[in-house]
């Protein structure tokens, strides 16, 4: 592989390999010497318990790779935070009820936030390569499509730009690659096309 991207998405259905496969990737970036990030998602709740949605930390303190697990309260809290100026106000909006059932209720949000989290990651450093392993080719699905409706739904604001921003950089082909496991069902073959 000549020339790495800065942002890569494994996803699949559950089971087939995706965290072996990214770690493994990690690797490959780690002999190349590029500067690299293995991000796994916490949970996609903002008061959902303490379980991780990908358990691989035994292999990755092995493998000694350079790893963040992403939690939504704290990428939530952070982007409130950048918007108002305010780390103080962040963290009373966040933890109220209203607050948390209506991220928790609009479907897609929670991942926006993540992307949103990720893409600024990796503007504020351009030399990082991401190596997101999602959960599933659903949730994968869900984040990407979930940026592209809420540019559509917002047609003005805060929401808008960010999403307009998000979608500029990971349509962009010398940044973004997705890279699709499946099994060789109907239903994987599928769902992976739709992807």
């Amino acid at each position: 592989m000549s020339e790495f991207k800065n942002f890569y998405i494994f996803t699949g259905k559950g089971g087939v390999g995706k965290t072996t496969l990214a770690l493994a990737f990690c690797e490959v970036l780690k002999k190349h010497k590029k500067k690299y990030l293995y991000i796994s998602l916490k949970t996609n709740k903002l008061n959902a318990s303490d379980k991780k949605m990908n358990k691989p930390d035994d292999v990755i303190e092995q493998l000694g790779i350079n790893s963040e697990v992403l939690d939504l309260k704290v990428s939530v809290r952070g982007y409130i935070a950048k918007k108002l100026k305010s780390e103080t106000v962040a963290k009373w909006i966040v933890k109220t009820p209203f607050f948390q059932s209506l991220v928790n209720m609009i479907p897609g949000f929670s991942y926006v936030i993540y992307l949103g989290y990720l893409l600024e990651k990796l503007t504020d450093d351009p030399e990082l390569t991401i190596v997101l392993d999602s959960p599933s080719s659903g949730h994968a699905l869900t984040m990407l499509e979930s940026t592209k409706n809420f540019n559509e739904i917002f047609e003005g604001g805060v929401i808008y730009e960010d999403t307009k921003k998000m979608l500029e950089v990971l349509t962009s082909k010398s940044f973004t690659q997705i890279n699709i496991i499946t099994l060789p069902t109907t239903l994987s073959v599928n769902e992976a096309l739709e992807l």
